[in-house]
């Protein structure tokens, strides 16, 4: 038997074993891609009321890819809740369409954003909606769908609120005086 041959099969066995964990290693990456979705999040700010009998308000949406270019993300307004949308501004990597909520219908209004560029997972876009809210309370979250270059629905979500910094600050306080706590009942829980 030959010798270099003898020690040539397994440095081939661990180079095919190295090619194999390449292959689904990038499989797996590709797969995650292809489950990846946009995310939309929201602020919601009550607005100082124009017009008496009507609560103003506006939502601030940061709109994360990964959507490619011409893709498109319909927020939903509820009809018995919104109420005469109108964008305020937008992000010039997106464009921004309202449709109005209609009541005789009836049919929910939506805000269409159609990115005009690509939008990676780690882009955003922000873009701002005023309404008049007819619900109790604060206004909340909303479904949405994702559509690709063909007006095909691949996609969907809900809107997801960004926490206010004192909310924050709140958890981290609570997070803080806890943790001794659990500390102190373990030791004692020793003894």
């Amino acid at each position: 038997m030959n010798t270099s041959t003898a020690t040539t099969r397994p440095s081939m066995r661990a180079a095919a074993q190295r090619a194999g964990r390449f292959v689904l290693l990038a499989s797996l990456c590709a797969a995650s891609m292809a489950w990846a979705v946009p995310s939309v999040t929201y602020s919601a700010i009550d607005l100082a009321d124009t017009t008496v009998g009507e609560d103003l308000w506006r939502y601030d949406y940061s709109v994360s890819g990964p959507l490619l270019a011409f893709e498109q993300i319909n927020v939903f307004f509820v009809q018995t809740s919104y109420a005469s949308l109108a964008s305020l501004s937008n992000d010039a990597t997106i464009d921004m369409l309202p449709t109005q909520p209609d009541t005789s219908l009836p049919a929910d209004g939506y805000v269409t954003v159609t990115a005009l560029n690509p939008l990676t997972a780690s882009d955003k876009a922000n873009l701002s909606v005023s309404f008049v809210w007819k619900g109790a309370g604060a206004p909340g979250s909303q479904a949405f769908e994702t559509l690709d270059d063909q007006f095909n629905v691949v996609g969907g979500g809900i809107t997801q609120a960004v926490p206010e910094p004192s909310s924050v600050a709140m958890m981290l306080a609570g997070i803080g005086l806890a943790l001794p706590l659990a500390a102190r009942r373990r030791r004692a829980a020793k003894r």
